[in-house]
């Protein structure tokens, strides 16, 4: 009855270890735990057997004291097996966690250094977007100051162009007037008129055509001369006054031969007669201005 009792202390205590003990020591236990079943059962058939002679009990109670003492060291051993058991499980057990909290250190790390790096690579990304932008900023910037610069250059060529053309017109209108008053001032400057007294005028019938002197009839300013030319083969004169009044004693050629000339500068404005002393059909007239 002992032996059961030790039995069932020791196997309570096994199921008790095997709880905290990983798969190879509950097997173990288990093994030595169905020993020492099989041990106690041994005792108990041992104990209950009927018996006569007085020799059989003396073993008996030797097994009884044998399996006790089997019992308790056998329960000291599981329960040092099991205490190793608990240690080894208990080093395990630290090793996993350890493990495990290695695992998550690394993970977390891992996942920083990747969060680390899809924040850099963000940051880049703005970075490049943002030199991109001042990139294009900077290409419209230079677009506008070239198109500026254009719209410079054409004014300033159209104001050049504009000058060139004023400054053409002032020297086409100064040479309109430069020549203008160069005609005026040969206009304004004494000039000499030539009058031909022609062939046949010493024969009357010039008259009639009013052809005695060529021309008869001559305009001109204040301080121009007038030139006879005798081209006739007969003489003639060139005489201020006119054949019914006389001369006017204002000029007078005299007798003026063939190919000779005579001129007079008319100073004063006035209308001026002359004829032929010689020829007294032969008529003309100055108009001075």
């Amino acid at each position: 009855m002992r032996i059961k009792l030790l039995d069932l202390f020791n196997v309570t205590r096994i199921f008790q270890v095997m709880t905290s003990m990983d798969k190879a020591a509950i097997v173990f236990s288990i093994a030595i735990a169905l020993v020492g079943v099989g041990i106690a059962a041994v005792g108990d058939s041992v104990d209950y057997s009927p018996t006569t002679t007085p020799s059989v009990s003396t073993p008996i109670s030797e097994s009884e004291t044998s399996s006790g003492a089997f019992g308790a060291e056998l329960s000291a051993k599981i329960r040092a097996e099991a205490e190793a058991g608990n240690s080894v499980s208990a080093d395990s057990l630290q090793d996993r966690q350890a493990a495990a909290d290695k695992a998550a250190a690394q993970a977390a790390a891992d996942k920083a250094a990747a969060q680390a790096a899809a924040d850099k690579a963000a940051a880049q990304a703005a970075a490049d977007k943002a030199a991109a932008q001042a990139a294009a900023t900077d290409a419209a910037a230079d677009k506008a100051a070239a198109q500026a610069a254009a719209d410079k250059a054409a004014a300033q060529a159209a104001a050049d162009k504009a000058a060139a053309q004023a400054a053409a017109d002032k020297a086409a209108a100064q040479a309109a007037a430069d020549k203008a008053a160069a005609q005026a001032a040969a206009d304004a400057a004494p000039k000499t008129v030539i009058v031909d007294i022609p062939i046949g005028t010493a024969v009357p019938g010039c008259e009639t055509t009013n052809a005695c002197f060529s021309p008869a009839m001559v305009s001109i300013n204040a301080g121009d001369t007038v030139e006879w030319a005798n081209i006739d083969t007969a003489a003639h004169t060139v005489t201020g006054g006119s054949p019914a009044m006389g001369p006017s004693g204002v000029f007078d050629s005299s007798l003026l031969m063939a190919s000779a000339n005579y001129a007079f500068t008319f100073d004063e404005a006035g209308s001026y007669d002359y004829f032929c002393m010689v020829h007294p059909w032969m008529v003309g007239s100055v108009s001075v201005n």
